[in-house]
């Protein structure tokens, strides 16, 4: 699964348990903007945010890479 296809599935995920706390639901995923490991930011009702990264991506077609620097190809 490359780095968008998984960030779709995670903010559908998210947007899916109707939770009166989630407020928003943002896509990150974006291989230009460095660092790019954030893939969903989440902001709740009482202000905080969460973000949800990917340290690495290991598989056919991924290059090796440092954490949290994620390569084009991966994307």
């Amino acid at each position: 699964m490359k780095v968008r296809e998984f960030g779709k599935w995670l903010n559908a995920e998210i947007e899916q348990l109707d939770h009166d706390e989630i407020v928003e639901v943002i896509d990150r995923v974006d291989p230009e903007r460095l660092p790019n490991h954030v893939v969903t930011r989440v902001r709740f009702a009482n202000k905080a945010t969460a973000s949800v990264g990917v340290m690495a991506v290991r598989g056919p077609g991924a290059p090796r890479h440092e954490p949290y620097i994620l390569p084009r190809e991966v994307f």
